[in-house]
């Protein structure tokens, strides 16, 4: 009974070793092959992946997006002669702004009339005209009231400023000879200066008359209009007196005193002309003192004549609408200005600074070469060159650094820092904060940080990675640039 339970127990006990022997044996089968992939991501896998993510960063940090090499804004120098590679033509806008420019300058300005205005003082005269003559058959006092009342009329309805002395003065607007009269003599000539047209400052290639010359030729004609005022009539009309020596003794005392010798003569029968007297006539006469009073008279009466001709003078303004319609007329019938350039023309000049016509026949050119210049792949190829080189130079200088992930981390997130500094700071170049000034904009690549990114490796890491480092960014800064390989020596 005992040893058949010996047997089982130790029946039992063999089955639980093999079991236990089978369990230790796959343990060990997934341990070896743990170990396996542990040493296989370990020795390259990690650093090929973490490798290709910082190559892939650079790419994208540095090239993706970056707008082909060329010149950013006006007045800046030519670094290089360029030359067409083929024949291509285009519209030039810079030509044909300058064109629309010089148009919109040269064609003659289109001025309007005030009919309004030349209507409105035509009614005046008519209503001040009427309103003499009814003055003319009042007594004194009553035509003192009808002139006061005449003068605020014509300066509520029409805007025409006058006083009762001007009123006065106009009494005389019929006093001439042959039916001449006053308003008759003021709407003739504005009617002709109107036609003409009166602007202030008339161009050389403009027919207008200046206002200057209207004023004095307004003038020349009250003048003369004046002197044509009828002082005595003729035989016709009985010899008769129309400027009373009273009304002129206030001011014009010796033109008043020769007024009474004439009338004493007319009333002793004397002879006189048969066609009567003029005031000119007393101007020329030999009486020093009469002729000198008649003169004050006569300039002081035209003066207050041509001051009412000038209030119905109305200059020509600019239509501003019809101005612009024959600008628009003249710029559509203009022929477009199309550049050609042969193969071989010179594009830009070295050291010469780009106009604005340079800028656009380089960005037409470089728009036709987009594909030819497509750097991208070149760049690429670059950093592969690079990246092998990095990698040759760890293996040979610095073997143990793949197994330092610290310092890795160091050495990559800086590079990558430093190469988005400098991409940000020459997209800048590109955007309006400088305001297209070729002085700042040509500073720029001056401004990058190319020796950040090896100041701090040499602090944290190392002299050996430090000299790695100023190399790849020295390259990266250089590609990104186009500049070649001569700002290797930046850093």
């Amino acid at each position: 009974m005992v040893s058949e339970e010996s047997r089982n127990t130790r029946r039992k006990n063999g089955r639980s070793r093999i079991r236990r022997r089978r369990d230790e044996d796959a343990t060990d089968i997934d341990e070896s092959q743990l170990s396996r992939w542990s040493r296989f991501w370990d020795k390259g896998a990690k650093q090929a992946i973490l490798t290709l993510l910082f190559a892939i960063s650079v790419v994208f940090i540095c090239f993706v997006g970056q707008d082909p090499p060329g010149l950013r804004t006006l007045g800046e120098v030519a670094p290089e002669n360029i030359y067409s590679d083929r024949t291509f033509n285009y519209l030039s806008e810079v030509r044909r702004r300058e064109a629309e420019e010089w148009i919109r300058s040269s064609t003659p300005r289109e001025f309007s009339r005030n009919f309004s205005g030349e209507e409105s003082f035509s009614k005046a005269l008519i209503r001040l005209e009427e309103g003499l003559l009814a003055i003319e058959s009042l007594q004194d006092s009553a035509a003192e009231a009808a002139r006061l009342s005449l003068v605020e009329e014509l300066e509520k309805n029409f805007q025409l400023p006058l006083t009762v002395e001007d009123l006065l003065n106009f009494t005389r607007w019929r006093d001439f000879p042959n039916g001449e009269n006053l308003f008759s003599e003021i709407s003739r000539m504005l009617g002709h200066l109107h036609l003409v047209g009166v602007v202030k400052f008339p161009s050389t290639d403009q027919k207008f008359i200046a206002e200057a010359n209207a004023t004095a030729q307004i003038d020349n004609l009250m003048i003369r209009l004046t002197g044509r005022l009828i002082v005595l009539s003729g035989l016709e009309d009985g010899f008769r007196l129309f400027l009373n020596p009273e009304e002129v003794s206030e001011q014009y005392s010796a033109l008043s005193n020769h007024l009474g010798d004439l009338r004493n003569h007319l009333e002793e029968g004397g002879p006189f002309l048969e066609g009567g007297l003029l005031l000119k006539d007393l101007i020329e006469s030999t009486d020093a003192n009469a002729s000198f009073s008649a003169q004050e008279f006569r300039n002081d009466l035209a003066s207050s004549f041509a001051n009412l001709a000038k209030m119905g003078l109305h200059l020509r303004t600019i239509d501003r609408v019809a101005t612009t319609s024959a600008q628009d007329r003249a710029i559509s019938e203009m022929d477009q200005p199309i550049v050609s350039v042969q193969e071989g023309d010179l594009i830009l000049k070295k050291g010469i600074k780009v106009t604005e016509a340079d800028l656009e026949k380089y960005s037409k050119y470089l728009n036709l070469t987009t594909k030819d210049r497509n750097l991208l792949p070149k760049r690429i190829f670059v950093t592969f060159g690079t990246f092998v080189f990095a990698f040759v130079y760890i293996s040979l200088i610095l073997p143990n650094f793949w197994r330092d992930t610290a310092r890795a981390s160091i050495v990559s997130v800086v590079i990558l820092v430093n190469l988005l500094i400098s991409r940000v700071v020459l997209e800048l170049g590109g955007t309006e904060l400088f305001g297209g000034n070729a002085l700042l904009v040509g500073l720029l690549p001056y401004l990058l940080p190319v020796s950040f990114a090896a100041m701090v490796v040499m602090i944290t890491v190392g002299p050996r990675m430090a000299t790695l480092t100023a190399l790849m960014t020295s390259i990266f800064h250089s590609t990104m640039q186009n500049a070649g390989i001569e700002s290797l020596s930046v850093a």
